[in-house]
């Protein structure tokens, strides 16, 4: 029965495809829902390739993913990935669709998955995960995760014990995923710039996990990031098998030690965060069987996407474009983190105003008292501006995280903001935007550009 109604979900989901086409509809996994409403079990059935990754985590998998792709098609290696859909099971159902013939097989070889933690539950149960990249768990949004433990619990109830995991050894809740599981750990030693002790509102794991004594760093980042240790127990994050030492952002080099073996390999991004997405790709990467001198090499022509991170001048200023995950303190909170590192004067358009999730499901706002905004309360700060209807709870939150209300401006549209920002000398112009307006934000940065294009506005 579930053979019949596979064929028959695949037939009516390749039609799907094409009546998308037809109408000039892109990056949507429709036709893995259809697929899913007529098989429940889809994925079980559909033609597969015979090499199947997989990199999950509460954030930067979709940079991660994009990279590994990015990285293997530059090496001469086809995949198949889910980058214009999903990342849950019908996003992954919908490339699958794409890439397989009714009655034929899958046209590649490798798959390169972005895969949505809850969705392990169809995803671990109905294919093969050869290896599957941990970026990282923290926690997200409430009314979706709950906590890190749930997230965590959930990826080992339902990743198969034959895949294969590739951790990051300096996130307790990413390399304690099914324990039991051969692992490969990766991380980043000591850099200058590290803490001993917790900065951040959010660290999800004060105390040991063996004795529940209180944790320590032998250095620490954010969170609960860093190499961590118990003395009353003994307690340590596992040995890296991967690492990156030496990072200098002035050369803007670092060196990759993979099993012993090093190479000196170019930072894509200066973010401590997008480091450790990509220590993930080439990690996986070498796990793979390419050599240190391929992944060194094939970097110098890499780039993230510009959705996610993006530089333009205006005049003797910088226009920053930033992706800023609302209903995520977590992730919000990296991208303070990052801001408030440079060290020049700053004006911030923050478009992370929960749009899409006020209208169907969510009220709540206990993300935004999770969030560091204490970080760029200082003095660098011109203005920050925000909109829309919930604006004057963002003023009340950085009135309560120490930022003057002289430089918090609120305005009724976003684009309303372009007209409030100045010309200011060799300084930095952050707009900060969430995934459901990405359009709006870049249209908006590149009219502040076209603004101060010539330098200052008369």
């Amino acid at each position: 029965m579930n053979k019949i109604r596979y064929f028959v979900a695949i037939c009516v989901a390749k039609l799907a495809v094409i009546a998308l086409k037809v109408f000039g509809y892109k990056g949507t996994d429709f036709p893995g829902i259809v697929a899913f409403k007529i098989c429940p079990v889809f994925l079980r059935y559909v033609k597969k390739p015979k090499v199947i990754i997989g990199v999950t985590g509460t954030n930067g998998k979709t940079t991660a993913t994009n990279l590994v792709s990015d990285m293997l098609s530059t090496l001469g290696t086809e995949v198949i990935t889910n980058r214009d859909g999903s990342n849950t099971h019908t996003g992954i159902a919908t490339a699958l669709i794409k890439a397989t013939g009714i009655f034929g097989k899958c046209k590649y070889s490798l798959g390169v998955f972005e895969m949505d933690e809850r969705s392990m539950r169809f995803i671990g149960t109905q294919m093969d995960i050869d290896k599957l990249v941990v970026c990282n768990l923290s926690r997200d949004s409430i009314m979706r995760t709950g906590h890190p433990e749930f997230v965590r619990n959930v990826l080992s109830r339902f990743i198969s014990d034959k895949t294969e995991l590739i951790c990051n050894a300096d996130d307790y809740n990413a390399y304690s995923v099914s324990p039991n599981n051969k692992r490969t750990y990766f991380g980043i030693k000591k850099m200058e710039g590290d803490r001993l002790d917790c900065n951040n509102i959010i660290n999800d794991v004060p105390i040991c996990p063996v004795c529940g004594e209180k944790i320590k760093f032998k250095y620490y980042r954010y969170s609960n990031i860093g190499k961590i240790y118990c003395d009353a127990c003994g307690y340590t994050s596992p040995d890296y098998d991967y690492y990156l030492d030496e990072v200098d952002f002035k050369k803007n080099e670092m060196l990759f030690v993979a099993r012993g073996e090093s190479q000196r390999v170019a930072i894509l991004n200066d973010s401590v965060f997008n480091i450790y997405n990509q220590l993930s790709a080439m990690t996986l990467l070498h796990e793979l069987g390419y050599s240190l001198p391929e992944i060194a090499k094939c970097l110098k022509n890499m780039a993230f996407a510009k959705s996610r991170y993006n530089v333009q001048d205006a005049g003797n200023m910088k226009v920053i474009t930033m992706l800023s995950k609302c209903l995520n303190g977590y992730a919000t909170s990296r991208v303070m983190e990052y801001i408030a590192k440079q060290k020049k004067q700053k004006q911030i358009l923050f478009m992370v105003n929960s749009i899409d999730a006020e209208i169907h499901w969510s009220e709540d706002i206990c993300w935004i008292y999770d969030t560091d905004f204490e970080f760029i309360a200082d003095e660098y700060l011109n203005k920050i501006i925000v909109y829309g209807t919930r604006a004057l709870d963002y003023k009340v939150r950085f009135l309560l995280a120490g930022i003057p209300e002289e430089k918090i401006k609120v305005v009724e549209k976003a684009e309303d903001a372009i007209e409030l920002f100045e010309y200011i000398d060799d300084s930095l112009i952050y707009v900060l935007y969430d995934l459901d307006v990405i359009d709006k934000g870049l249209q908006i940065a590149d009219s502040i550009r076209d603004r101060f294009a010539a330098g200052k506005v008369q």
